[in-house]
């Protein structure tokens, strides 16, 4: 898998946490980490995106969350939305979305494309939150 077949799709709100803008950050990183990459930054409308980094913002309406019986707003809603857009502006044969706070490795997506150099297998990624 070559780095220009990729394109990093950022999901979710712009996030600053005490003065670190995290989403911007996790951008940036990705522009050194991954040069001949895309970037997409699918978001909500109200967001302040940020002004560094080389990225295509998709901005929408935010759908809401999934009411499920005995659960309260449940994100899978506002996932499936935003990949939804995203997919529909993207160009390259894979993508990789990540959360607008995560931080990133370019080791392990370094083996990721290095294991699955033409793959069209689709994988799933489980990520839990720490907090």
């Amino acid at each position: 898998m070559r780095q220009e077949d990729v394109t990093f799709v950022v999901a979710g709100p712009v996030i600053t946490l005490n003065g670190e803008k995290v989403t911007e950050n996790l951008i940036c990183d990705l522009n050194t980490q991954f040069p001949l990459s895309k970037v997409i930054l699918t978001t909500w409308n109200g967001e302040k995106l940020p002004a560094n980094g080389k990225y295509h913002p998709v901005v929408s309406n935010d759908p809401g969350t999934l009411e499920v019986v005995g659960l309260i707003g449940v994100n899978a809603w506002r996932m499936i939305y935003s990949m939804q857009q995203a997919i529909e502006v993207t160009d390259t044969r894979y993508l990789f979305r990540l959360r607008s706070d995560m931080l990133i490795s370019k080791r392990l997506f370094t083996k990721l494309m290095k294991y699955h150099p033409n793959s069209d297998k689709i994988t799933i990624f489980w990520h839990s939150a720490p907090f």
